[in-house]
Formats: structure tokens, sequence, C-alpha cells
């Protein structure tokens, strides 16, 4: 696949595992550095990068910038980024006024 837009690849090692976040009625995938969060009420996902929130309705897309997002989304990533546990994909210069693409990835890439 050739992508000729700013776009980030997240890599998830094999299928996602789920973990409730305490009482946030969010869950995070554990294995992946990027923060994808799902909301436990609507089965949405979340993916911090690049400063913004992006949403989608399942792992492999669409995602696009989340207009209306869950209030305990900010926490969550000052809890992850607490732990030391996510990489949030920022850039030191951001290469555009608007959010990168995103592919989410399963399987080996590169």
């Amino acid at each position: 696949m050739y992508v000729a837009s700013p776009t980030v690849l997240v890599p998830i090692d094999g299928e996602p595992v789920l973990r409730d976040m305490d009482g946030r009625g969010l869950r995070r995938v554990l294995n992946t550095r990027a923060l994808i969060l799902q909301d436990a009420s609507t089965n949405r996902y979340f993916l911090y990068v690049t400063g913004y929130w992006l949403e989608a309705p399942a792992l492999d897309g669409p995602w696009a910038e989340a207009q209306v997002r869950p209030a305990m989304l900010d926490e969550a990533k000052r809890q992850a980024e607490a732990a030391g546990a996510v990489d949030l994909l920022e850039d030191d210069e951001p290469v555009s006024s608007r959010a990168p693409g995103v592919i989410v990835s399963t399987g080996p890439t590169e």
C-alpha cells in the first residue's frame, strides 16, 4: 500500500487485547505502544496521535478527528502517560495543521 499524505502506522501485536480502565467506562488496547481506547458504551475507538484525538467505529477505520469524545479520554491519557506505558505518537515539528491518516496493523508490516 502506498499513501501520498501524512500517515501514521499503528502496529498492534496480534489481535487486540482490551482491558477495562478502572471506573472510566473505557477499555485500553494493551498490545500496542499507541494509546488506543474504546468507549465501553458505544464501542467506538479513540486514538491519540500528534496532538489529536481520532475516532473510528473499528480499529481498521476509517479514522477521523473526534468532534465529540468522552470526557474521560484526557484523564486516561494522563494516567497512561504517567505510567510510561504509551507512545503518544507526537512529532517535534508538526507537518500539517490537520490530523494525519492512520493505518492500524495487527500483522507484520514495515
